[in-house]
């Protein structure tokens, strides 16, 4: 690539506006892309959208190329937003790059570059010795474009896919109700927020003896949001599940017969997938969290404080997991919270406040070292 410095200096608020709007196209790719990265892309002219797009299931068509169709002709001169560089290379396509060159654009601004071996700054070289102004990002859309492809990053640095560790618990840090009462912690909203968390990810992790336990579906139960399902995977030491399970009839069911959560990591990488959604029980989530194989902690908080005459245990499921106190915590900080209405409340004090509080946290930086 050429030496010239980034276009920052020149960026407008409509530039980063524009930019703001890719990188929510790109959000729509989340679960359904791997192994290719969910890229969002704007094109413009004369301040007006005239074409957008999104990475496709399956990875393709690219960002690009659905942007382009959209604009057409009117592709001459026009300004183009795009999250990730462009493709150099040939695959099933040809290059991003190369579409874009042919288009006749003027400029392309870049969110984060490529760290795939067959891009890395090739996309860029490419639109430069075109004479195409190439503006790329290093500011706050440059962290929020890598956190976007958080899962595809990590596969091009670490080999394995992202994890994101999902937890649900009452106040006194159970994942667990009292035996006899209702299993739910959390309300009705707080639930669609989890099942939408489903269908971003590629797979969803749980151990057996959640498996044994709950005999779960593991599926996104979201109206017009079940095609996206994440694949099921089940961490055990058995090479089959019992008939009399509902995930033994999955076709694509995936059992991983390893004890190191990096072994898994790897295995599921090699399968191309990006993003991991562990929803196992507290005795894995240690495992992971031990292996500093988290890359992401979301936490459902629910204001209710289940007890019974033996009920909490001594330590809570947030203790032997080792995260009971996250304030404390050095390897992630909370990144956002949200807050839902809930429509379970077992205590006065409960229904006084009754919200689902989500955490989510992320690593102070990311682990590709």
């Amino acid at each position: 690539m050429t030496g010239k410095p980034p276009l920052l200096h020149s960026l407008t608020k409509s530039d980063r506006d524009f930019m703001s709007l890719a990188l929510h196209l790109g959000r729509r790719g989340l679960g359904r892309v791997a192994p290719n990265p969910a890229v969002g892309c704007v094109i413009t002219k004369q301040g007006k959208i005239i074409g957008r797009g999104w990475t496709q299931p399956g990875g393709r068509p690219h960002a690009e190329t659905e942007a382009l169709l959209q604009a057409g002709t009117e592709a001459e001169g026009a300004k183009v937003y795009v999250t990730l560089e462009p493709c150099a290379h040939h695959g099933q396509t040809g290059p991003c790059a190369e579409a874009l060159i042919k288009a006749g654009v003027s400029e392309v601004h870049v969110a984060l570059k490529d760290p795939d071996a067959r891009v890395a700054g090739r996309g860029i070289e490419m639109l430069e010795a075109a004479s195409i102004v190439v503006a790329l990002y290093e500011d706050d859309i440059n962290i929020l474009a890598a956190e976007l492809n958080s899962g595809f990053l990590t596969l091009q640095h670490l080999k394995r896919p992202m994890v994101t560790l999902k937890i649900a618990t009452d106040q006194n840090g159970m994942m667990r109700t009292p035996p006899g009462q209702d299993r739910q912690i959390t309300g009705t909203l707080a639930q669609r927020r989890m099942h939408l968390m489903r269908a971003e990810h590629d797979v969803i992790l749980v151990g057996r003896g959640t498996v044994e336990a709950d005999n779960p579906s593991l599926n996104c139960r979201l109206p017009g949001l079940g095609s996206q399902s994440p694949m099921p995977a089940v961490a055990t030491s058995q090479k089959t599940l019992p008939d009399d399970y509902v995930l033994s009839g999955h076709p694509d069911l995936i059992l991983l017969n390893d004890i190191s959560p990096l072994n898994m990591l790897k295995k599921l990488g090699q399968k191309g997938f990006t993003r991991v959604l562990l929803e196992g029980g507290p005795r894995l989530a240690k495992a992971f969290l031990n292996d500093n194989c988290v890359d992401e902690i979301v936490h459902f908080q629910s204001p209710n404080d289940f007890k019974d005459t033996s009920w909490p245990p001594e330590q809570s499921d947030l203790q032997l997991m080792g995260i009971e106190n996250m304030s404390s915590q050095t390897k992630y900080s909370l990144s956002r919270l949200e807050i839902w209405s809930t429509d379970i409340a077992n205590t006065v004090a409960a229904k006084e406040d009754a919200k689902d509080n989500v955490f989510f946290y992320r690593r102070v930086r990311p682990h590709f070292d």
